[in-house]
């Protein structure tokens, strides 16, 4: 079964088996969706919501990947015996274009005295995209420093609760990044960080302050054929699952493996996670910082040329995006044509041939 079946198939309350990995995942994925204006200082269970009035599928959807499944799975969870109690609040949304910042958090109460934390991950619109991509020169993105005042915030409003925090994709990564920024006292109060695929710190954890205090509370889990996870490999130990999809799909965590209160997990990832990874990572320590913004800025240049803003809208219309994109590209001045030919060119080589650089060409980790 996936997250979504798991919430009305397995019964018992938190009272009975406590807190679990498949828990947090289903929390993390709340986080994609927005709520009424209502959804404020109130705490409400998804039936109380329910019964006061949603926004409507498109607009409450919008942000999620696969929003039919989502809206089936918030009408599970309304009448879900282990999650129908569980209460809403603090649901904040920010999206601005320059700097590129998309960012998105819940704060959610179950139990007694205990809250979960849940960051969104990168939606649809190409201003979620833009600072997913800055991650490799920019630290920290301004949704990891936003996240952080989130959850400082709300660990002040309820001085004696327990905190868990977590997210999906890079919602991992700044649930990660704000555990590690709050002060010790604070972070005595989390009892555990969920990451879910989220890409790691293209600075290492080594300049992650305040990650070694947290680090054993850490619980980062991916897909066997984990991509979106291994970007930015930064050593963090792993959990792998077992997965419905293949290849890239297995980004999607509705195609993640549950059996009874647990993921399905397996020893190793596949090989072609290994060696994508190990490719797509050399390709990018192999890039200056200066030269991956060069690189991000003419993508960034090229799609906001495009007739659409959403990814979803992309991808239902590549016939008509991507002659729109080539003929950006020819566009380019000679140099800056060079300049992306040869990068490409470099990651071609990397996956195709697993081609080394030239030691001249590698660049080390340098904190901003």
């Amino acid at each position: 079964m996936n997250f979504s079946e798991y919430t009305s198939k397995f019964r018992p309350d938190f009272g009975q088996i406590p807190f679990g990995n498949t828990d947090a995942l289903v929390l993390c994925w709340l986080a994609f969706f927005n709520y009424p204006d209502y959804c404020g200082e109130t705490e409400m269970t998804p039936a109380e919501m329910t019964a006061r009035g949603l926004l409507p599928d498109e607009v409450m959807y919008k942000a999620a990947y696969r929003q039919r499944k989502s809206k089936k799975f918030f009408d599970r969870l309304t009448c879900s015996s282990r999650f129908g109690d569980i209460r809403l609040s603090r649901f904040t949304e920010t999206r601005c274009a320059d700097p590129s910042e998309q960012f998105a958090a819940l704060c959610i109460g179950f139990g007694k005295e205990k809250y979960f934390v849940a960051f969104r991950g990168t939606d649809p619109s190409f201003t979620g995209w833009y600072e997913s991509f800055s991650l490799a020169y920019r630290y920290p993105v301004p949704s990891q420093s936003r996240a952080a005042e989130y959850l400082e915030k709300r660990m002040r409003e309820h001085p004696d609760a327990e905190f868990y925090v977590g997210g999906i994709s890079k919602g991992g990564n700044v649930a990660v990044y704000a555990a590690a920024s709050m002060d010790k006292n604070l972070q005595s109060r989390i009892t555990r960080i969920y990451d879910f695929d989220g890409p790691g710190f293209a600075y290492g954890l080594e300049n992650l302050r305040g990650y070694d205090k947290i680090s054993d509370r850490v619980v980062k889990i991916v897909p066997k054929s984990s991509f979106v996870g291994m970007l930015f490999d930064d050593g963090m130990e792993l959990l792998i699952t077992d997965s419905s999809a293949v290849s890239l799909l297995q980004h999607n965590p509705f195609s993640w493996k549950i059996g009874g209160h647990d993921f399905i997990f397996r020893k190793k990832r596949t090989r072609f996670s290994s060696k994508l990874g190990k490719a797509v990572n050399d390709w990018i320590n192999g890039i200056d910082e200066q030269s991956r913004e060069k690189f991000i800025t003419i993508v960034r240049n090229a799609l906001d040329t495009l007739d659409t803003d959403d990814f979803n809208v992309f991808f239902k219309s590549l016939h008509r995006q991507i002659p729109a994109l080539y003929r950006q590209y020819k566009k380019l001045g000679k140099e800056d044509r060079e300049f992306f030919a040869g990068i490409v060119g470099k990651l071609i080589r990397r996956v195709l041939r697993g081609k080394k650089l030239p030691a001249a060409e590698t660049g080390a980790r340098k904190k901003q």
